[in-house]
């Protein structure tokens, strides 16, 4: 384009001064600009069709040379224009002249500054034999006119300079910013890998760990209910302890690495605040019994309390810090302070403040039990722990909008206030309790021994329907670990079920394709066909050929959100995580049964979503 507008020009300004030149000259002078463009036009198109190859770089360094001689020959053309085709009299046709010059190579000069070794090429030859020409008129007008020239030039060069050296910066700057750009995607990308792989390797380790802790669980229960001796008892009860203080390491793993890679949710239902309570320090009050330990409560409101949050991370929360308490405190007492104030936002801040009388930490300490794997108190052998629990609870805490301190003095036990924002009932719903049978109402009075004794609430139950409901269900058991058959084989028959048992997907999809059954336990990892695939083919065959929804239940040692999530697309109705107990089992079959008068458990969305 530059070299095309070059060549209008010249024409334009010999079309425009051909009265004051006589023609042969001017035909001359523009011919000979054209012989000096053909060539440099010819060599950019040239180069231009091989620009998009690998070898353009090393053409254009290659024949760099030969457009700096083009365009010193351009230059010295267009500089003909004053000291060739003006006589030093014509003044008026000088003046001309001048202006054009003067413009070519200001334009030239916008379009070369960033190649200053091009711009001298072609402005040189262009205004130094002209300077030399208005200077041997040997008047004031030519020294003017050759000073001007002079200076003209020198900023030319000057400017070319400076904006040279900032062009060059400014691609420092952009090849800088664009290697950092790369580094920072690819360092993205190696962390998300790091992190996939990091969640593969907690899943695969959570599921190789619970699928033969499940097996010593449940097959010490099972022991246990067939009447052993005394001495066989209490080594059964040790080994159950064991499994569940495992259990209770791995849970914690696996809740710091959500909270530690940003993957931690809440499963907000609405829940009986008020049972939850009586639940968690019911349990502990057997256990601060055995240690000789008063544990009173206060509650501030009387009878159920309907709210909206996540009910499991409510329970971790308490267990942890009731569990904390007990575990310290070796005389005296432990006191639970249960406030409520309105949050002005609909919904309610609800505290948790557990005391102590135990040995209390020091200041300087307080700060060091929130941190991970950090345990600031001597532990015996037999409490154990991983130093996770308090910064897991204080991450639950603050994702439901609250936080949780300690205050202590040395010696003299220690207060943890746990704090939370949960919704108020908007409407009447069925609410998850966590007994069978409608809570007490909590006097606000201190209560010692009133609690019942019982089982650990576990956040995915329902209340346990009568035995009846659940005796007599038909149920296919799908699983491939030999350990795991007998184990349910027998909670189940225990249960009153009656049980059909296949080792794998593929026989699952055969089985069913003749025979029928209320409930179906399907593992996802199996050989052959696994529990995935197989639910997809049976619900598939069932939307085929109209066949009766049957219900299926995943049992899996698997945990993650991404899993249970996998299980609900593959068609599954509902997830009930390895190890688990009778009346977990009990509970998974029972959402799954019709109701006498209405459809079944597994038909309501807050099952389905896990």
């Amino acid at each position: 384009m530059w070299v095309l507008g070059s060549g209008v020009l010249a024409t334009c300004v010999a079309w425009g001064i051909h009265d004051l030149i006589a023609p042969t000259l001017l035909l001359t002078w523009l011919a000979l600009k054209w012989l000096a463009l053909l060539p440099r036009l010819i060599h950019a198109l040239w180069l231009r069709q091989r620009e998009s190859s690998l070898a353009a770089r090393v053409l254009w360094r290659r024949h760099y040379p030969i457009e700096l001689i083009a365009l010193a020959v351009d230059g010295f053309v267009w500089g003909s224009l004053l000291w060739w085709l003006t006589p030093q009299e014509h003044i008026h046709l000088g003046a001309i002249a001048l202006s054009v010059l003067l413009g070519v190579s200001a334009i030239r000069a916008f379009s070369l500054a960033i190649d200053l070794k091009a711009l001298m090429a072609f402005i040189a030859p262009m205004l130094l034999p002209n300077i030399a020409f208005v200077w041997s008129r040997d008047d004031i007008l030519g020294t003017a006119a050759a000073f001007f020239l002079g200076n003209f030039l020198l900023l030319n060069l000057l400017g070319a300079l400076q904006i040279q050296r900032r062009s060059k910066a400014m691609l420092r700057l952009r090849f800088h910013s664009e290697r950092i750009a790369e580094e920072k995607a690819l360092a993205l990308e190696q962390a998300h890998s790091h992190s996939q792989a990091r969640t593969r390797f907690l899943a695969t380790v959570s599921h190789e760990m619970r699928t033969p802790l499940h097996g010593i669980l449940g097959l010490t229960r099972v022991l246990m209910l067939e009447s052993p001796r005394p001495d066989q008892q209490e080594r059964l009860s040790l080994i159950e302890r064991s499994g569940d203080h495992l259990l209770t390491v791995i849970n914690d793993i696996l809740d710091f690495s959500k909270i530690e890679s940003g993957r931690m949710t809440l499963d907000v239902r609405p829940f009986d605040l008020t049972s939850l309570v009586a639940d968690v320090v019911s349990v502990f009050q057997v256990l601060a019994q055995r240690k000789g330990l008063t544990l009173a409560c206060d509650v501030p409101w009387q009878g159920p309390r309907e709210v909206v949050g996540d009910a499991g991370r409510v329970r971790q929360i308490m267990h942890n810090l009731l569990g904390n308490a007990v575990k310290f405190t070796d005389e005296g007492h432990i006191h639970v302070a249960v406030t409520s104030s309105d949050d002005g936002q609909g919904g309610h801040l609800y505290g948790f403040a557990v005391r102590d009388t135990g040995p209390g930490i020091a200041p300087d300490q307080i700060a060091m039990i929130f941190e991970p794997f950090t345990q600031v108190l001597p532990i015996k052998a037999p409490l154990g722990g991983t130093g996770l629990g308090l910064s897991i609870a204080r991450e639950m805490c603050r994702s439901m909008g609250g936080d949780l301190t300690c205050d202590s003095t040395l010696g003299q036990g220690a207060t943890f206030k746990a704090s939370m924002h949960l919704q108020a009932m908007a409407a009447k719903v069925d609410v998850v309790t966590v007994d069978d049978e409608p809570a007490a109402p909590m006097p606000v009075a201190t209560l010692h021994g009133e609690w019942r004794d019982t089982a650990p609430f576990q956040d995915t139950d329902v209340p346990a329907l009568a035995d009846a409901r659940v005796a007599g269900a038909n149920v296919l058991l799908v699983e491939d670990n030999a350990v795991n058959v007998v184990l349910t084989e027998a909670m189940l028959r225990n249960l009153g079920c009656v049980v059909h048992t296949v080792t794998d997907g593929q026989q699952a999809v055969d089985w069913l394709a003749d025979q029928s059954c209320d409930v179906v336990l399907m593992d996802c990892t199996m050989p052959i066909m696994d529990g995935f695939e197989a639910t997809r083919r049976i619900r598939a065959r069932e939307e085929a050929e109209q066949r009766n929804h049957v219900p299926i239940v995943a049992i899996s040692a698997s945990t993650m959100a991404a899993d249970k999530c996998t299980c609900l697309d593959a068609g599954m109705d509902d997830h009930l995580a390895k190890p688990f107990t009778p009346d977990r089992l009990q509970a998974a079959i029972a959402r799954m049964l019709p109701l006498e008068d209405g459809p079944s458990h597994f038909d309501e969305p807050s099952y389905r979503s896990f």
